[in-house]
């Protein structure tokens, strides 16, 4: 985390130092073209975190380290079938949360029934 903050810190200066000389510098005048650089990098960056960034939605903390384990590319990460530990705490987790968004419905089925009795 302390790694990418540096970067992060370390870009942010890079960008607002040499930002204004690339747009109106004493040899470099490229105005609003400026943009087109950005949009470069934001292009390379985008098709970086796509190949590189692994979809994690759903997945618990050691069903992570076994996907990291099977040394699988970011893109693969979304179909792969854990069968560890992590995998049954998942499946806990997704039982806990199907039961509270059952109860949930059963709660609002019930207010809706008890405000339809008030209204008659």
């Amino acid at each position: 985390m302390g790694f990418g903050t540096a970067i992060d810190v370390c870009s942010a200066f890079l960008v607002t130092f040499f930002t204004p000389y690339l747009q109106n510098g004493p040899h470099i005048q490229l105005h609003a073209k400026t943009a087109f650089i950005w949009m470069g990098a934001s292009i390379i960056a985008f098709i970086f975190f796509l190949f590189q960034l692994p979809e994690l939605n759903g997945r618990s903390l050691e069903e992570v380290d076994e996907l990291f384990e099977q040394r699988l590319w970011a893109w693969q990460f979304r179909g792969a079938v854990t069968t560890g530990v992590g995998s049954k705490i998942g499946q806990l987790e997704a039982r806990r949360e199907h039961k509270l968004q059952r109860d949930r419905e059963r709660g609002a089925q019930l207010a809706d029934q008890e405000e339809a009795q008030d209204l008659k």
